[in-house]
């Protein structure tokens, strides 16, 4: 007789029990997080939000730099196969058009000094990337990481800024390489001989690419500034650094992360905008 109590009692212990995982599964719903480098960043690409979570928990930034560079490499390739840019005539080209913007004549020094400057950028075009892109998502993290720690005083831990900074930068690179290698292999060679990535780009991505030759300097400058994926990889850092700030002692939500990036952004463009003004008129 106590033993058959026993069990019913053991019973609706039981049954307690599982009620009460019940409740909590429910009130907690189990997330999935991207596994792996290809899952984050096809996480960032289609879920960012929930993806950044993750990122997050365990901040990562050499692989992003690395598809990074991958991704600069491959169109950095297809460019120098495609288009074989003659560099020197093409800074001989642009010295030209400043000279007709700014009214002044350089002198055959200043020249040749562009022309030299042209040529080791030649040589070192496939290598300056490698220096370059690790180089800026470290400055860009500390940038973001000092505005978040003047603004809110508790900012996100700095590798996981530099985790949000890298991942934004791969999925767009890649997403633009990929674009800019179609682009290059479906023009038409002889429509690509002259062409100068200085003064444009194969892809119609920012509003600068719509405006004619004898626009202003400076509203050339402001159109370009409105780049498709200059605007999404500002995006993705807004939701990157939001996410990664709920573990954070204080938690910033997506209005606070959108302000203070496309702020900067915009005071970034303002800068350059009024130097085009001061130097070419």
């Amino acid at each position: 007789m106590m033993e058959e109590q026993s069990k019913r009692i053991d019973g609706v212990g039981e049954r307690a029990a599982v009620a009460s995982d019940g409740v909590g599964a429910a009130s907690e719903p189990v997330q999935t997080a991207p596994e792996g480098v290809a899952g984050r960043f096809l996480g960032v690409l289609a879920a960012p939000s929930q993806a950044f979570l993750d990122i997050g928990r365990r901040p990562t930034w050499l692989a992003p730099v690395l598809i990074a560079l991958a991704a600069i490499t491959l169109a950095n390739v297809v460019y120098e196969w495609r288009v074989k840019p003659d560099r020197e005539r093409l800074t001989h080209e642009r010295i030209r058009r400043y000279e007709v913007e700014a009214g002044t004549k350089m002198s055959p020094e200043q020249v040749e000094q562009q022309v030299a400057f042209a040529r080791g950028f030649g040589k070192l075009f496939f290598v300056l990337p490698f220096v370059l892109t690790p180089a800026l998502c470290l400055l860009i993290a500390g940038i973001f990481y000092l505005a978040f720690g003047l603004l809110f005083s508790s900012p996100p831990a700095y590798k996981k800024l530099l985790a949000v900074v890298a991942w934004s930068g791969a999925v767009t690179k890649v997403v633009g390489a990929l674009a800019v290698c179609s682009a290059l292999l479906l023009i038409d060679r002889q429509k690509l001989e002259g062409f100068d990535p200085t003064q444009g780009s194969v892809l119609a991505t920012n509003l600068g690419a719509f405006l004619s030759a004898d626009t202003s300097a400076m509203l050339r400058r402001l159109a370009s500034s409105l780049d498709v994926f200059t605007l999404w990889s500002l995006a993705l850092m807004a939701l990157g650094f939001a996410a990664v700030s709920h573990n954070e002692p204080r938690t910033l939500d997506g209005r606070k992360t959108f302000g203070v990036v496309f702020g900067l952004w915009g005071a970034w463009v303002l800068a350059n905008v009024l130097l085009t003004g001061i130097f070419r008129g």
